[in-house]
C-alpha cells in the first residue's frame, strides 16, 4: 500500500437527493473575462496534491485543485458571512444537501455562495456556489493543511495547463486556442453533467472508462470493483484510500500491471494499478505527474493535451504496510495479506528515531514520506494491548512479493 494513498484527497462530491434549487446554486460561477490573456499561477505540491493560493475577503487560503470534485468546497472555519441584503438566492429555503463521497460515506453539508474567489488579480470568480465542510473532522487532511477545494463548477469555466516540472498552472479563457506541438498527445474526454472529465481507454484491449481525478494523489491507476481483474502480483488488506469524509471500510486491494491505450496516440505499456472497491476507475494526478511534463485540460474542445516524458521507470516501490492519521494517534491502515505479526488498527508509537508525543503526527508522516523518497527502510514501533514491538520494513517493487519481515 503506497504511503501517498494515506493522504489521498479523492474529493468526489456526488449530489444525491438534492433539490433543484440547491443543485442550481452549486453549479453557479461567473468566470473572469480573460479574452486572449493567460494567467500563470504558482502551486504548492503536497503529497502530489496541487494546492493553489486563493484570496477570500482579502485573506489568503490554500485550496486543492480537484477535477474530480463535483462542487467547490470551503472550510467551515473561514466561510464568510453573506451580506444580509442578498435577495438573489434564498439559502434559507434549502440550506443543506446530502453529499456522498467517493467512498460512499454520506453527510449533510451546508450550501452557500461566495461573493468572490480570487486566484490572482486577473483571475477572480464571482458568485461561486460552494459546500461548507469542517475539514477538521477528517484527520487525514491535517498534514496537508487545506482550507478548501476548487471543484468543477469553477474549473470547467477555463482551460488549465498544469506544468508538473515547474509547479505552475496556466489558466486561459475558453475562447483562446490551446497550443499544440508535434509531440502533443490529445486524449478526448467526455464530461458528466457536473463537469467531471472521463476518458475511454483500452486496458489490455478491453475498453474501459476512467475518471480523470486530479484530487487523487496516487501514481497508481485504480480500477473499479465492477471490472474483472485477475492478473495481480500480490494483495493487501485494509483501508485502500480516503474520501472527503474519511477512511473507507476495510477492503482487499490487489496490485497488478496492464497495458493502457486509446485508439490513436495514447499508449503506456506495463503500468501499475490497483483493484479495490471503487465505484469508478480513476486516473490521478500522481500518474500524470509521473509520465508527463504537462497536462492541459481543454474544456472547450473536451480534450486533455499531454507532453510525454521519456524513459520513465514504471516500477513503483512500496512498503508492505501503511499508516493513517487519526484524531489523536497513528495506526496501521493496511498491510500485505501475508503479514501475520501486524494487525489493522495497531497503534504506531514511533517511526525511525521519532517517537509519537501526541502532537507530532505530521512529523511522523514526513518520516515515512522521506524514507520512501530516499529508498530507505522504515522502522515502526507498534503497541498492541500494552505490548511494544519493533519492525523494520524495506521497500519492494509492487510487481514482486514483499521483502520478508525482520523483527
Amino acid at each position: 500500500m503506497q504511503k501517498r494513498v494515506l493522504l489521498s484527497i479523492l474529493l468526489i462530491a456526488i449530489l444525491s437527493a438534492c433539490g433543484i434549487r440547491s443543485a442550481f446554486i452549486l453549479k453557479k460561477t461567473t468566470p473572469p473575462e480573460l479574452n486572449e490573456k493567460t494567467v500563470v499561477l504558482n502551486y504548492i505540491e503536497n503529497r502530489s496534491a496541487i494546492i493553489l493560493p486563493v484570496k477570500i475577503n482579502n485573506k489568503k487560503y490554500r485550496f486543492v485543485y480537484d477535477t474530480g470534485a463535483q462542487a467547490t468546497l470551503i472550510s467551515k472555519e473561514i466561510m464568510p458571512r453573506l451580506p444580509a441584503d442578498r435577495d438573489d438566492i434564498s439559502l434559507k429555503k434549502k440550506s443543506h444537501i446530502n453529499i456522498t463521497d467517493v467512498r460512499n460515506s454520506v453527510q449533510k453539508l451546508k450550501v452557500s455562495v461566495l461573493d468572490s474567489l480570487q486566484l490572482s488579480p486577473d483571475l477572480t470568480y464571482t458568485g461561486v456556489g460552494v459546500l461548507v465542510y469542517d475539514f477538521n473532522k477528517t484527520p487525514a487532511f491535517s498534514c496537508i493543511q487545506i482550507d478548501g477545494v476548487i471543484g468543477t463548477n469553477v474549473i470547467r469555466q477555463n482551460n488549465w495547463k498544469i506544468d508538473f516540472d515547474n509547479h505552475k498552472v496556466e489558466v486561459s479563457g475558453l475562447e483562446k486556442e490551446v497550443k499544440k506541438t508535434d509531440k502533443t498527445i490529445a486524449l478526448p474526454f467526455s464530461q458528466d453533467h457536473r463537469g467531471v472529465p472521463y476518458v475511454d481507454l483500452f486496458m489490455n484491449e478491453t475498453e474501459q472508462q476512467f475518471m480523470v481525478d486530479i484530487g487523487k494523489n496516487s501514481d497508481l491507476i485504480s480500477l473499479s470493483s465492477e471490472l474483472p481483474f485477475d492478473e495481480y502480483q500480490h494483495k493487501t488488506v485494509g483501508h485502500s484510500s480516503f474520501g472527503l469524509f474519511g477512511k473507507n471500510k476495510q477492503d482487499t486491494i490487489t496490485y497488478g500491471s496492464a497495458n493502457l491505450t486509446d485508439s490513436a496516440q495514447f499508449e503506456i505499456k506495463n503500468i501499475r494499478l490497483t483493484h479495490a472497491t471503487h465505484t469508478h476507475s480513476l486516473i490521478g494526478v500522481g500518474f500524470l505527474h509521473k509520465f508527463y511534463h504537462t497536462a492541459t485540460f481543454d474544456y472547450k474542445n473536451n480534450q486533455i493535451l499531454l507532453e510525454k516524458k521519456e524513459n520513465v521507470n514504471r516500477e513503483i516501490m512500496n512498503y508492505p504496510v501503511s499508516v493513517m492519521v487519526g484524531k489523536n494517534n497513528l495506526t496501521i491502515s493496511s498491510k500485505d495479506i501475508n503479514l501475520s505479526d501486524i494487525q489493522i488498527g495497531d497503534t504506531v508509537v514511533g517511526i525511525n528515531k521519532v517517537d509519537y508525543d501526541g502532537s507530532n503526527t505530521c512529523e511522523l508522516v514526513e518520516e515515512v514520506k522521506n524514507s520512501r523518497k530516499n529508498g530507505n527502510p522504515i522502522i515502526l514501533r507498534i503497541k498492541r494491548l500494552g505490548v511494544m514491538s519493533e519492525f523494520t520494513f524495506s521497500l519492494y517493487p509492487i510487481s514482486n512479493p514483499f521483502v520478508p519481515l525482520k523483527k
